[in-house]
């Protein structure tokens, strides 16, 4: 059974690189939405089940499964507003736990494509999604805490189109799911507002290359 999971993992890892490196060369050379989407489709449902899945693994996910179903049959106040009642309204109608751990990964990766659809984003396309592959794999360990970075990267989209009614609502959920988004959001509206360059490039893109690790 065991040798059988391993095999699994290994092949959803193979094919997890192999659709991104695929996918980025190609959208790279696409303008329009339409084909953008249709070839993030790929990497999306492939990354959406390998963190998805998840195989019972890591302190994360098996805590939070013991609280996903004690929050079905009783509402406290130890997490944010809006994790404790998906949390409370999925395992009340019966909706398996690994079902939680799936959306959020969805919600995490369809959140990352849309803030880069943008053509300004394509051509640097492969080189985005390699560096996101080695960022992401704390995404396993930090469950409330990605279920909310998807709706602040939404949120930061919306807001950098000008959509501030929307801005305002994904960070709200943002919010509601983990308070930590409270102080990276205020951090973002002062920067953007602040029409000087606090950190020179070159510090800029050595920082930038030390967070992947």
């Amino acid at each position: 059974m065991y040798e059988h999971v391993k095999l699994v993992f290994c092949t959803f890892s193979l094919l997890l690189i192999w659709s991104f490196v695929y996918s980025g060369k190609r959208i790279s050379c696409v303008q329009n939405d339409k084909s953008y989407w249709k070839l993030a489709t790929l990497p999306i449902i492939v990354f959406t089940l390998f963190y998805g899945l998840r195989f019972g693994r890591l302190i994360d996910y098996n805590l939070y499964a013991v609280r996903y179903y004690s929050l079905g049959n009783h509402l406290d106040d130890e997490y944010e507003l809006l994790f404790r009642y998906v949390c409370h309204w999925g395992a009340s109608l019966g909706i398996h736990y690994q079902f939680l751990i799936l959306l959020i990964t969805f919600l995490v990766i369809l959140s990352v494509f849309y803030f880069i659809k943008d053509v300004v984003y394509r051509k640097s396309m492969l080189y985005i999604l390699i560096v996101f592959l080695f960022v992401i794999p704390p995404i396993e360990q930090l469950v409330r805490w990605y279920f909310a970075a998807a709706f602040y990267v939404f949120a930061i989209s919306f807001f950098l189109k000008y959509d501030y009614v929307k801005f305002g609502i994904f960070s709200l959920c943002a919010c509601l799911t983990h308070i930590g988004y409270i102080p990276l959001l205020v951090f973002f509206i002062a920067i953007y507002f602040i029409h000087i360059q606090l950190i020179p490039t070159n510090i800029c893109f050595v920082l930038l290359i030390l967070s992947v690790f």
